[in-house]
Parts: C-alpha cells; sequence; structure tokens
C-alpha cells in the first residue's frame, strides 16, 4: 500500500512511522477508514514488519456502511468482498486507530451513521471524537469559517492523541 512504501522509506523521508495518520473528506473519508484496517499487503516486495495501518484518523464527513451501497449501488457478485467491506465500516474494529469525526446537523443520513458509529466505538474504548457543526451540510469544513475551526480542531485531537492522551471527548 502506499502507505507500507511511505514506513518503509521513513527514514529517508524523515517520518515517524507511529505518527503517519489517514485523512479524508466524504470519499475519501470512507477510504481512509478502509486504509485503517488494511490487515495485508498489497505488492509482493512490501515490507511486512512495517504496519500499514494509520496511528490516527481524521474523518470529515464520512461516507460509511450500508447507505453507501444504497447510493452507488450493490454491483454483482463480484463486488461481494468489496459491499461486505463497506457495510462494516457502520461497526468499529477493537483494533481501530483513534479518530476524529467532523460532520454538520445537515448531513443527516450520514450523520445518524456516524453517531451510532461514534456511540459504538466508545463503548469499546476506542477514542473516537465527534463534532458536529450546527446547520451545515455535506462538506462543510471547505468554507470559512469551518476549514479554520475544523484544522484547530484536528490539530489539537492530533497533539492530544501524541501525547498519549486518555479515551477522548465528546
Amino acid at each position: 500500500s502506499a502507505l507500507a512504501q511511505t514506513y518503509a522509506d521513513y527514514a529517508e523521508l524523515g517520518i515517524a512511522p507511529d505518527k503517519v495518520m489517514a485523512s479524508g473528506g466524504s470519499a475519501g473519508g470512507t477510504l481512509s477508514l478502509l486504509v485503517a484496517r488494511e490487515q495485508g499487503k498489497d505488492a509482493a516486495d512490501d515490507d511486512r514488519s512495517i504496519s500499514p495501518r494509520p496511528a490516527a484518523l481524521l474523518l470529515f464527513n464520512p461516507a460509511v456502511g450500508e447507505h453507501v451501497l444504497q447510493v452507488v449501488g450493490w454491483g454483482g457478485p463480484e463486488q461481494a468482498a468489496v459491499n461486505a467491506q463497506i457495510e462494516a465500516l457502520d461497526t468499529p474494529q477493537p483494533d481501530e486507530p483513534p479518530s476524529i469525526i467532523f460532520f454538520g446537523t445537515e448531513d443527516h443520513t450520514f450523520l445518524k451513521v456516524a453517531s451510532a458509529y461514534h456511540r459504538k466505538a466508545r463503548a469499546q474504548g476506542i477514542r473516537c471524537d465527534l463534532w458536529v457543526a450546527d446547520q451545515q451540510r455535506h462538506g462543510f469544513f471547505n468554507g470559512q469559517p469551518w476549514h479554520d475551526a475544523t484544522t484547530r480542531l484536528a490539530d489539537a485531537f492530533l497533539a492530544d492523541h501524541q501525547e498519549g492522551a486518555a479515551v477522548g471527548r465528546d
């Protein structure tokens, strides 16, 4: 994977492998969550001693779970394995990296799923902070003042995570 290659080159790039995080908005948030759940290697020459998993997740209104399949379609039988991964995004895994999720109250469909995910993660003792912007739609963080606000919150989350903070706040 791209993260595995980045980790393999960490010394040359000046990267601390245990500090790499994944982030994305909407489908990019979904992809970040899928990367965090990656268990195998992509290429034959990937170094198996280096985990391709990110240390933390910054998820901006990620499209998660079965609702995604209702929107984009289930595909044919060849899509069964991919569909199962997407459906499973509704449920945190026991070893999920700490995350912060940003949503607007007007992003009704995905906010409901994200709120449920947040509750499930917290119940498992996984740090999962949920930050909701009042009266904002999908992608609200791309404009001001939300861009600056979410950047500050993401920075604070990462600083907390780096310092080994306890399970997060709401």
